[in-house]
C-alpha cells in the first residue's frame, strides 16, 4: 500500500516542506515503525496496534504478542503482524495463528476504526517528528491505497 496526497497544482508551493523530509510518504503509513505507548503496551507501528486489538476481549494471551513488551516475533515484524492477525492467520503457507484464535466478533462495524484512531493519535502525538510532518501536510486530503 502507498500513501497518496492529493494535492491542488494550485496550492504545491505550501506544501514545500514536505520535500525537505525523507520518506514523508512512508512515515504517515502504518506500516511505519515507530514505538508508542498506549493501553499500557509499547507496539512497535499503528499496524501492530490494529491487528492486535482484533483478538483483545476474547483471547488476551494473543493479543499481547503484539506488543513490544512481549519480545515474540510477531511484536518486531510488521508483515509478521498483519499476517497474524488476517483472516487465515498465514504468512504465506507458514500458520502464525492457530484456527481455534478467532477475531472478536465486535471489532468490525466501528470499532475498528475507533482503534485506528487511537493508534493514529498516539503515534503522532508521542513522536515530535512525526506530529511536525503530520502538520505540515496541512489541510491536504491523505489517502491510503
Amino acid at each position: 500500500m502507498c500513501l497518496y496526497l492529493k494535492i491542488d497544482v494550485l496550492n504545491i508551493k505550501s506544501f514545500s516542506k514536505l520535500s525537505e523530509i525523507p520518506e514523508w510518504r512512508r512515515k504517515l503509513d502504518n506500516k511505519y515503525e515507530s514505538v508508542f505507548e498506549l493501553d499500557a503496551h509499547k507496539w512497535k507501528s499503528v499496524e501492530h496496534y490494529y491487528q492486535a486489538n482484533k483478538f483483545k476481549n476474547t483471547n488476551k494471551e494473543f493479543y499481547l504478542l503484539f506488543s513490544l513488551d512481549s519480545g515474540s516475533k510477531i511484536s518486531k515484524d510488521v508483515d509478521l503482524a498483519k499476517a497474524a492477525g488476517s483472516k487465515n492467520g498465514k504468512l504465506k503457507t507458514d500458520l502464525l495463528r492457530s484456527k481455534d484464535i478467532k477475531i472478536d466478533p465486535d471489532f468490525y462495524g466501528g470499532n475498528d476504526e475507533k482503534v485506528l484512531e487511537n493508534g493514529l493519535y498516539a503515534k503522532f502525538v508521542q513522536d515530535d517528528g512525526l506530529k511536525d510532518l503530520l502538520i505540515k501536510t496541512q489541510n491536504a486530503k491523505l489517502l491510503h491505497y
